[in-house]
C-alpha cells in the first residue's frame, strides 16, 4: 500500500518548480488504490499552492502504471494539471516503460504534450525554458502596455 513519506519533494519557491519523486516502487494495481495515491499527491500540492499555479517536475522512475489503469491515470493527471500547474509546466522523466505508457495514454485520450524527458536535467531544461518564454511575453506585454497617466500631448 501507499504511504505518503514514500513521496520526496524539492520546491524552488523563486521559480515555483516543485520537484517530486518516489523513495521506493509505487505499483498501484486498483483503481482505489490510484486513487489514494493522488489523493496523498494533490495535499502534498495544496501545501504549495497559496500563491498560484507551480511549474512540476515528476520522477517516474519508481511510479509504475498499469494498462488498466492509463483512463484512471490521464483522469487524475487532468485534474491535477488543470487545477495546479502553470499551462505546459510540467515535465517528466524516468524508466522508458513508464515514459511509453505515458505518452500512450496522452496521445490516446488528451491532446496535451505529455513533456516526457529521459533526465532529470532535461525535464528541468524544459521548465526553464518554459520559465524564460513566459518573462518574456511579461516583459513584453509591459513595454507594449501604455502607461494610463501618460500624455500623448
Amino acid at each position: 500500500m501507499h504511504k505518503p513519506d514514500y513521496l520526496i519533494t524539492e520546491f524552488d519557491p523563486r521559480l515555483r518548480i516543485l520537484h517530486v519523486a518516489y523513495r521506493k516502487r509505487v505499483h498501484p494495481t486498483t483503481k482505489e488504490h490510484l486513487d489514494i495515491i493522488f489523493d496523498t499527491f494533490r495535499k502534498k500540492l495544496d501545501q504549495y499552492l497559496d500563491s498560484g499555479r507551480i511549474h512540476l517536475v515528476i520522477d517516474m522512475t519508481n511510479f509504475i502504471i498499469e494498462p488498466d489503469l492509463r483512463l484512471d491515470y490521464v483522469s487524475h493527471a487532468q485534474d491535477i494539471t488543470a487545477k495546479y500547474i502553470i499551462p505546459n509546466g510540467i515535465a517528466r522523466y524516468g524508466f522508458q516503460i513508464t515514459r511509453i505508457t505515458v505518452r500512450a495514454c496522452y496521445d490516446q485520450y488528451m491532446v496535451d504534450n505529455p513533456n516526457i524527458f529521459n533526465s532529470r536535467d532535461e525535464a528541468y531544461q524544459h521548465i526553464y525554458s518554459l520559465i524564460e518564454k513566459n518573462q518574456n511575453i511579461e516583459k513584453s506585454a509591459a513595454v507594449s502596455t501604455p502607461n494610463a497617466n501618460s500624455s500623448n500631448y
